[in-house]
């Protein structure tokens, strides 16, 4: 299974997209204007030694190779360039983690670009040449604009609400650190785009305001880029759901009793490929989708799919199926109908643990229909 998925089996047609890479652990493909989920393109397992206790050591005293933060840098470069080569573009959108200079530094290429959010006070390089930590120096910069960000409230640290926030951006460079390891093997000075929204205006009680404060070796040329930068790294939120997905409100890893590392590694990679097909149901739930019925179900489970589609539409219109059987959107439909989902638009849309209670029904029923049909 896990050559399968690192494979990238699933991609099709879609390898000559502008693709969206997501990185984790794991590396979740999305297509850049779409948002539609693709599949993984790296998978990266790993453990902590039982009995190695753990150990303070100085950053620079060994290569980025040895460390564990290299989950962000190798796999990285091998999605680059041995998964990915073949799309025209990928964004690779992470989380603060990835603020490391190796990173920021060796990821870029003619076809690859990065939107990192940044961890670091760097000292920065204004236009001036003058040295400036970061902070300062997006202080110094005007709002290039006003935009309203979408709280969609799922966190249980933000209420729900449209944020208002000021937009600035441009371009510093950042010197090398001075203690880095193997520092000739890394330029001296790089030159990347900054992205800030905070919020302003009245913030909810007990919340701070929102601050996103992000690097990208991409160019931001005007408001429009900035604005679909922006939407690429609200799309990072598909990461924390197929991650969800694997715990207790979905494949309930945690309460896994195998007692051998091994074994657990198999079931999550099995995991991760369920969770992959939950995920392509609920980005193909509006659809606006052109991966087909076929690549996700088998030519018996589409037989099912149909009775069931006649057995959960209702008497109007509003109540039935309106997608084309040979999209993905018409079996997303009957699978969130099995997960609960009442059908009316005016409903909230169905969410991830709704598609993955309606698979779970789907092959429960599917079971026994297999049975009745060799009877």
């Amino acid at each position: 299974h896990k050559g399968r998925i690192t494979d990238f089996t699933g991609l099709g047609s879609t390898t000559n997209s502008d693709i969206l890479g997501f990185f984790s652990h794991n590396q979740l493909v999305l297509e850049r204007e779409s948002k539609q989920t693709i599949g993984w393109s790296n998978i990266s397992l790993f453990n902590r030694p039982i009995n190695k206790k753990p150990y303070v050591r100085a950053n620079y005293t060994e290569p980025i190779t040895n460390k564990e933060s290299n989950k962000w840098y190798e796999p990285s470069l091998y999605s680059r360039d041995k998964k990915l080569d073949r799309a025209s573009h990928s964004l690779f959108v992470m989380d603060r983690e990835a603020d490391i200079f190796e990173v920021l530094s060796s990821l870029p290429s003619e076809k690859c670009d990065f939107l990192i959010r940044a961890k670091h006070n760097r000292i920065v390089y204004t236009k001036a040449q003058e040295r400036i930590n970061l902070k300062a120096a997006i202080a110094e910069r005007s709002v290039k604009a006003k935009v309203k960000v979408k709280v969609n409230g799922e966190s249980r640290k933000r209420k729900k609400r449209i944020a208002m926030c000021e937009l600035r951006y441009g371009v510093f460079k950042i010197p090398r650190p001075v203690k880095i390891y193997g520092k000739e093997n890394y330029p001296a000075l790089i030159e990347l785009s900054f992205l800030q929204i905070k919020e302003v205006g009245k913030i909810p009680n007990g919340e701070l305001p929102i601050v996103w404060t992000l690097w990208t070796s991409e160019k931001i040329k005007n408001i429009s880029k900035a604005k679909e930068l922006l939407s690429c790294y609200s799309a990072r939120w598909a990461i924390e759901e197929a991650h969800r997905l694997l715990k207790k409100k979905g494949f309930d890893i945690e309460s896994s009793e195998l007692e051998s590392g091994k074994s657990i590694r198999k079931l999550l990679i099995l995991g991760m490929e369920a969770s992959l097909k939950v995920m392509k149901l609920k980005s193909a739930r509006s659809g606006e989708t052109e991966i087909k019925t076929v690549e996700l179900f088998d030519e018996n489970e589409i037989e099912f799919l149909e009775l069931l589609n006649e057995k959960l539409k209702g008497s109007t219109e509003l109540l039935s199926n309106p997608y084309n059987k040979n999209k993905l959107s018409w079996a997303s439909w009957i699978i969130a109908r099995l997960g609960g989902w009442q059908g009316y638009n005016s409903q909230r849309k169905p969410g991830t643990i709704i598609f993955k209670r309606g698979l779970d029904i789907f092959y429960q029923q599917y079971n026994g229909f297999l049975i009745a049909k060799r009877i």
